[in-house]
């Protein structure tokens, strides 16, 4: 059985725990402290050698795969018994460049304008203004990168042969987990129906439920 070391909140987790679950995967989810620093000492330090979550393990060898987007492309590429698996290597590199797209232009501005026009003005009650005013500066620069981008983004959602409306596929199990931030930082950027659309794909919006429910389980027991 895989081992999953991460945090529920974490949409890198979310997204492995994702594959997890449509893969079909029998897993355990170990959650890890991030807000306490714990994830920065030992033994956990050991354990998260890159210092971030998540970190699968019961992988063959013993080893301890992270970075969720290597575990992610792992989990695809080994499942060649099921419907997501694709033989082709050049479908699975033009697949994997919608991914790295994705990931790299939309998702990770989107993650940074959550984390600081959203979490952090929530956590940090006692903030001073030079706080807030660096908090507010790293905004207006995540706001910038996800206008730029949102409007191929949502031109690659609709127009891709990757994505379905239908079914589950390895890009959009990629970038599901990311895209929920979107709801998060939806009054900081234009409305998108697109991505309203896609996070209320059926089989998408299930899967994500089922796992955050698993791993808010296993955090309470």
């Amino acid at each position: 059985m895989y081992k999953l070391y991460g945090h529920p909140q974490s949409e890198y987790t979310q997204k492995v725990a994702m594959f997890l679950e449509a893969l079909g995967h029998c897993y355990q989810f170990v959650g890890v402290d991030l807000d306490s620093g714990a994830h920065l000492e030992k033994p956990w330090s050991d354990k998260l050698w890159t210092g971030m979550v998540p970190v699968l393990d019961g992988l063959p060898g013993g080893i301890e795969l992270a970075e969720s987007q290597s575990i992610s492309r792992y989990l695809w590429h080994a499942a060649v018994e099921h419907p997501l698996y694709v033989s082709d290597l050049m479908t699975r590199a033009c697949a994997d460049a919608v991914v790295d797209f994705m990931q790299y232009q939309l998702l990770l501005p989107l993650n940074e304008l959550a984390w600081f026009g959203f979490w952090l003005p929530k956590r940090v009650v006692n903030a001073t203004e030079e706080q807030r005013q660096d908090w507010r500066r790293s905004c207006e620069r995540a706001k910038r990168k996800c206008t730029a981008y949102m409007q191929k983004a949502e031109s690659t959602i609709v127009h891709s042969p990757f994505f379905s409306r239908d079914k589950m596929t390895y890009v959009s199990l990629s970038i599901y987990a990311g895209l929920q931030l979107y709801r998060c930082v939806a009054d900081q950027l234009p409305a998108s129906p697109v991505f309203e659309a896609f996070l209320v794909h059926s089989e998408l919006s299930l899967c994500y439920q089922t796992v955050m429910s698993h791993m808010e389980e296993a955090t309470q027991s």
